[in-house]
């Protein structure tokens, strides 16, 4: 199977709602033999 990755920046404007998201997402990934390559931290822009 091809192998691809997944770039994601999320703002989350109701924190509290997060950890409803959350499971879907972790699930989703499961069913497809996803990863976290990296996760969470500070990140830089280096274009517009």
């Amino acid at each position: 199977m091809a192998k691809g990755y997944v770039f994601m920046n999320a703002n989350f404007t109701d924190p509290d709602k997060f950890p409803t998201y959350q499971p879907f997402s972790m699930k989703a990934m499961e069913a497809y033999g996803g990863k976290f390559l990296v996760r969470g931290g500070r990140s830089e822009a280096f274009e517009d």
